[in-house]
């Protein structure tokens, strides 16, 4: 999977799974729209996700006073969306396919998390 890369309005950059038709959730790899969920331009739409519930620009914005980066947040929250749903096999094999995240990646990645380290290594 492609991914469009745009530097937001707040100076960090958000990549965007884009299969050269449709655009994806970061967080748990639905197809979007046509449209990003973050404007081309970097702007943030505010949309809601209605599988994950992330709202991009609002719920998806990276700590600074920890020095987090998006891609952090972006984990957290795919973490808490996954333990809130019971790791669905549809779920985890959707965020295999789409971003490339098999169970073992999401399994180290809510260790992280869990312990509070939410680095990502992306």
């Amino acid at each position: 999977m492609k991914t469009i890369k745009i530097k937001t309005m707040f100076g960090f950059v958000v990549e965007i799974p884009f299969d050269g038709e449709n655009y994806y959730c970061l967080v748990c790899g639905r197809v979007w729209r046509q449209d990003s969920p973050w404007d081309l331009d970097g702007g943030m739409t505010c949309e809601y996700c209605p599988v994950c519930g992330v709202q991009y620009g609002v719920s998806d914005m990276p700590s600074e006073k920890t020095g987090q980066t998006h891609a952090d947040r972006i984990d957290e929250i795919r973490i808490a969306w996954l333990d809130r749903t019971g790791w669905m096999d549809s779920d985890v094999e959707r965020v295999e396919k789409i971003l490339g995240l098999d169970a073992d990646q999401l399994r180290a990645m809510q260790s992280r998390v869990k312990k509070g380290d939410g680095r990502s290594g992306h």
